[in-house]
């Protein structure tokens, strides 16, 4: 009897050891899997132009512009290095090839869920009508954005409110797509190229924007309005998405106004930001 009792509780515990390590295997062989709860936000250097990457506490990723054709090959190789091999969402701020000529060469490697955009096609610059052709015969759903409209990413946790264009009027840079994301108690302002007439309006229509994290400073680095460059907290990080270009940009003398701590992708090369949401850290540092 003694040696039955004691076979029966040998077995008892092996089988609670390997219940155990059947619980807690993908902890363990998949660390991976395991949400480290950092949304991930990278400024992608990409020459004069936009590209951003923005990787949501589920593993869902999302990409916002996709810089010009010419620098594809950079926008391909970051994806693959942060192993992105799906987007579930993509947006276009406004058609300009600086913002929308990597989608030609991203299209071809990586399935991209759904697509939002502004829906301005009077002012929209050359090849933007193939892309659209393309992308349409890829069955990859287009949804127009405008302000007051929400996106829900990153299974819920994130929010994308857009701020801007109510209607689209004006040049190509006057309706483009303006985004608030926040992430529990951290934000973030992207504001494309967004023109100087439209700078102040945004300021006085969404105040809660000057307790952003972190701001995008529009147009690559160019013409900002006194108020804007004034509004944010001290401690705020500006980003500034740029690189070669005939137009002298970033206009150094606009970000000597600037108080908080400035970042920019032709000095600093590709930005990583990591926000535990309560935090943003600067991977560069």
């Amino acid at each position: 009897m003694p040696k039955i009792f004691e076979y029966k509780k040998c077995l008892s515990k092996a089988l609670r050891c390997f219940l155990t390590a059947v619980f807690f295997l993908p902890l363990y062989v998949f660390p991976a899997l395991a949400s480290d709860g950092l949304m991930k936000m990278h400024f992608i250097d990409v020459g004069y132009g936009d590209a951003i990457l923005i990787e949501f506490p589920d593993g869902e990723a999302a990409l916002i512009d996709a810089g010009q054709s010419e620098h594809a090959g950079c926008l391909m190789k970051y994806l693959a290095d942060r192993n992105i091999e799906n987007l579930k969402t993509a947006i276009l701020t406004h058609p300009q090839e600086d913002h929308f000529g990597g989608f030609f060469f991203l299209i071809k490697k990586k399935p991209i869920g759904e697509l939002y955009i502004n829906g301005d096609t009077q002012r929209a610059e050359e090849a933007y009508d193939d892309l659209i052709k393309i992308i349409e015969g890829n069955q990859i759903p287009i949804t127009i954005l405008k302000e007051g409209d929400e996106l829900l990413l990153g299974g819920g946790e994130v929010r994308f409110s857009v701020l801007h264009p109510l209607e689209l009027e004006g040049s190509v840079n006057d309706n483009v797509l303006v985004f608030w994301i926040v992430y529990k108690e951290t934000s973030f302002l992207l504001t494309s190229d967004m023109q100087e007439l439209d700078q102040d309006e945004l300021l006085a229509r969404y105040p809660q924007v000057k307790s952003a994290n972190i701001v995008q400073v529009p147009h690559h680095g160019g013409k900002m309005t006194e108020r804007f460059t004034g509004f944010f907290r001290d401690d705020v990080i500006f980003i500034v998405s740029t690189g070669t270009n005939e137009y002298g940009k970033p206009l150094v003398e606009e970000l000597d106004k600037l108080k908080g701590k400035v970042y920019r992708t032709d000095l600093h090369g590709s930005i990583e930001l990591r926000s535990d949401g309560h935090q943003v850290k600067v991977m560069n540092e």
